[in-house]
């Protein structure tokens, strides 16, 4: 709060008297639409933690729903929320915020930037024992579905290693994952 006094000091110091009441008026008419947006972004982030503290689902959906109350589906609003869902693990919050914003057509780098940090990378092995191991892995742990797209990646880059061929025959023991 000291800022307030301090840029009156520096107004005086600078304009006439007279002046200074209009040009708090620009500046006020000027700062007001971000400050506005500012309190709805802030807004928005505490029904989403809201809705991640909610004991029922029932309360969660509602705070979600809330939340986009909120956003209005104002493009700077819904990414915020798309962030703030994403940083807080609730995937079909930031799903629907990702589809509004898709579908108003803004910020299309943002919508590229969510997008990405949902879509895991895809390993370029560099070896295909490195391939083999992480394959073993997904096996052990019972993810073959997984375990099959690796081995299909790891096989175009590497289609005569031995030990991935192995694998594929093991695979091909597993029926498929519905």
């Amino acid at each position: 709060m000291r800022m307030v006094p301090e840029l009156l000091r520096g107004l005086l110091s600078v304009l006439p008297h007279w002046a200074v009441l209009p040009v708090l008026a620009a500046l006020a008419v000027v700062v007001a639409p971000s400050w506005h947006n500012w309190v709805k972004v802030k807004q928005v982030k505490n029904r989403l933690r809201w809705a991640a503290r909610a004991r029922t689902p029932e309360e969660r959906e509602a705070q979600g729903n809330d939340a986009f109350t909120v956003a209005n589906g104002r493009w700077r609003r819904l990414v915020a929320l798309a962030d703030e869902a994403l940083k807080l693990n609730q995937r079909d919050l930031f799903r629907r915020a990702l589809a509004e914003l898709r579908a108003s057509g803004k910020a299309p780098l943002d919508v590229q930037r969510l997008e990405a940090a949902v879509q895991p990378e895809t390993p370029k092995y560099k070896h295909p024992v490195e391939a083999a191991v992480a394959i073993e892995r997904l096996l052990k742990a019972g993810l073959y579905d997984r375990a099959t797209e690796r081995l299909s990646e790891a096989l175009t880059r590497f289609p005569t290693d031995p030990d991935l061929l192995a694998l594929r025959a093991r695979l091909a023991d597993h029926p498929p994952t519905a």
